[in-house]
């Protein structure tokens, strides 16, 4: 029988169920704010054009016995692919192809043990298995790929690259910025520095000072033109990394022309007074 003290009491064992399930929303909340809160081993993803690191169809090259790991090197000019002694990390299409045996394939850094990980299931007779493969680098720029059994053949093609920045400085500095300038920046200005032409597989490196006297660079990068110095603006014109000088004053910039053609480039600072 549902009497009024009976449906009270529910009516409190309603509310407490969801006060429980706020508090415990709440705690979940407050936890991944700490687990997000910025801070050094923060990583800024940079694509590119794909490029092959590898195949070991290749002449030159052997497949993947049983049980051995092999150890590649990503930074500087190897295979097709130019990346950046900067990055900490690699983001790959990697195939297995011909596998022998039913095996897994793991890709991890070459200065960590081997995982408890998969990162590719091939198995004899099916098609090319190829996966999205994202794996840190070691400190010398390597990572390795580790085969479980029977003898297969390994394709990897490199699609972009993660470099260490960390919003914690970059908190710290806008902070800076701000307490030196509290009502916002003065007389911000964009100035655009001169275009340079870049050959496949050469690099763009600007350290020119852009910033008249009396300013600093607070940004800064790189636009992509033609040979005119036209510009699309509706299209993304950052296509390199920039990292502010210790002075602040030229926000050194540097990219790579990773395609077949000789590409134009530009850099370009934001200017505020000091």
């Amino acid at each position: 029988m549902n009497t009024p003290s009976m449906r009270s009491r529910l009516s409190i064992w309603r509310a407490g169920g969801v006060v429980l399930v706020l508090l415990a929303l709440l705690l979940v909340v407050v936890a991944w704010r700490v687990e997000a809160d910025p801070g050094d081993d923060d990583a800024t993803f940079v694509p590119i054009s794909p490029c092959r690191l590898f195949d070991t169809r290749n002449t030159a090259d052997v497949p993947f016995g049983p049980d051995v790991w092999r150890s590649f090197l990503a930074h500087g000019t190897n295979g097709n692919c130019v990346i950046p002694t900067t990055a900490v990390g690699l983001s790959m299409n990697v195939t297995a192809v011909d596998p022998t045996m039913p095996t897994f394939l793991t890709v991890y850094p070459d200065d960590e043990p081997l995982p408890l990980a998969s990162s590719l299931n091939p198995v004899p007779g099916e098609p090319p298995t190829p996966n999205a493969v994202s794996t840190a680098l070691s400190p010398g720029g390597r990572f390795r790929i580790y085969n479980l059994q029977g003898v297969v053949h390994v394709i990897v093609d490199i699609n972009g690259y993660y470099v260490q920045t960390s919003l914690r400085e970059l908190h710290q500095r806008v902070a800076a910025l701000e307490a030196a300038d509290p009502a916002g920046l003065s007389d911000p200005e964009r100035v655009e520095g001169s275009i340079q032409s870049v050959p496949p597989g050469g690099a763009f490196n600007d350290f020119v000072q852009l910033c008249p006297q009396g300013k600093i660079a607070i940004n800064g990068g790189i636009v992509n033109t033609d040979s005119s110095g036209f510009t699309n603006d509706f299209d993304p014109l950052v296509v390199g990394t920039s990292e502010p000088d210790s002075t602040l004053i030229a926000w050194n910039v540097t990219v790579f022309n990773d395609t077949s053609d000789t590409q134009y480039y530009r850099k370009w600072v934001l200017c505020a007074a000091e």
